[in-house]
């Protein structure tokens, strides 16, 4: 199983949204979850996506989205 698991630091307890985007900009995967102040830990399930390098986009509330590369090997 390809499966892979996201820290996300929260500054307080807020809506957060993660996706998993491909280079062209198609959106595969949305997770959207209440984040509590603190660590939060997220795990995504990749199994079916091709080998390859994907945007993995983190959206939190009240503060700049953020974009980290993810690579399926």
């Amino acid at each position: 199983m390809n499966k892979t698991t996201v820290t996300i630091k929260s500054p307080k307890n807020t809506k957060a949204i993660l996706k998993v985007i491909t280079l062209q900009g198609q959106i595969l995967l949305t997770n959207i979850f209440n984040a509590v102040e603190g660590n939060n830990h997220r795990e995504l399930e990749l199994e079916g996506f091709a080998k390859g390098v994907y945007i993995l986009n983190l959206s939190v509330e009240n503060m700049e989205p953020q974009n980290i590369r993810l690579v399926i090997e």
